[in-house]
């Protein structure tokens, strides 16, 4: 079931009707895909630590790389929500729990991703100024300063 969510969220992602937002799209789908191939075959504490570290990498490329809109966002919540649903899998997992709430709650994240995707953004999306994730997005733009930057012609 997973897998199939991944797929759908990596089409969807493929057919954004600009690199505005196709580019965080795929960023999102990516790392699901990349988690998902090579980090499948781990248990417990190493397949929880990797998908939130794979989240965390999701929200830093977004905030750094991306114009800010209403998608952005979106991603970036649900990502911040996907480290707090990996860390209570793990909670689950150490307690001998079962995970099944775990991936539940993973299964209505993605759902909830590909709607995001689906969904059109506002006429006037990126003239508002969002304060959500002005902080992330200040440290970003600093981190961005340091990063060798892409020439003018590769950003648009």
């Amino acid at each position: 079931m997973i897998n199939a969510l991944i797929a759908a969220i990596f089409i969807v992602a493929l057919f954004q009707p600009n690199t505005d937002r196709r580019f965080p799209a795929l960023i999102f789908a990516f790392f699901l895909w990349l988690h998902c191939a090579a980090m499948s075959e781990l248990e417990g504490f190493w397949y929880f630590f990797t998908a939130g570290l794979c989240d965390v990498a999701i929200v830093a490329m977004i905030a750094c790389w991306s114009k800010v809109s209403r998608l952005t966002d979106s991603l970036i919540t649900l990502s911040i929500m996907s480290v707090v649903f990996n860390f209570y899998g793990w909670l689950l997992w150490i307690s001998f729990l079962p995970v099944y709430s775990y991936n539940y709650s993973i299964t209505a994240l993605y759902l909830i991703a590909i709607i995001s995707l689906l969904r059109g953004d506002c006429a006037n999306d990126y003239s508002r100024t969002s304060k959500r994730y002005s902080g992330l997005r200040l440290f970003s733009n600093k981190c961005r300063d340091l990063c060798v930057s892409l020439p003018k012609k590769a950003r648009t």
